[in-house]
């Protein structure tokens, strides 16, 4: 059982895992790989959103570590530390400029996310920095369907 302390409360991860956080704020963002640099190779399309976003998500996170609520096209994972990667969006891991991957760089041995959780990923590494490495994230196909965690 791995557990963080945050402004909201505890956090505990595990196979049945538990999170006791007050979710009070939100960023919602495309789930889209053209926000992360280098995705659309030499062309950068989306740098002002980009820089909103990652703005955005600096801002909610002034408050404490934030949860990312994906959409996955698989079953439901999580709440749990992944490693970004867009390799499931044809994209290669190679093909990122290096630093994008700074804040996974000692924790390889992560499973990595689906392409929208790791494009949230991405953009709080880009917000928040070394930090990002830690966050949780939750996958799920569909969130009309999804029973959150039990807050305690």
């Amino acid at each position: 059982m791995d557990s963080r302390k945050s402004s909201h409360g505890t956090v505990s991860t595990s196979r049945s895992a538990t999170v006791n956080q007050v979710l009070t704020r939100a960023v919602i963002l495309p789930a889209t790989a053209l926000l992360v640099p280098g995705a659309a190779g030499a062309t950068d399309p989306l740098a002002p959103m980009r820089l909103a976003v990652c703005a955005a998500l600096a801002n909610l996170a002034e408050n404490g570590p934030p949860l990312v609520l994906a959409h996955a096209s698989g079953p439901v994972r999580g709440p749990d530390v992944f490693r970004p990667s867009l390799a499931a969006a044809g994209i290669a891991d190679h093909m990122l400029p290096d630093d994008v991957w700074t804040p996974w760089a000692t924790r390889p041995a992560l499973p990595p996310g689906g392409t929208a959780a790791s494009v949230a990923l991405l953009c709080l590494g880009m917000a928040l920095g070394e930090r990002a490495a830690d966050v949780l994230a939750l996958e799920a196909v569909s969130y009309t369907h999804l029973t959150l965690p039990t807050i305690r």
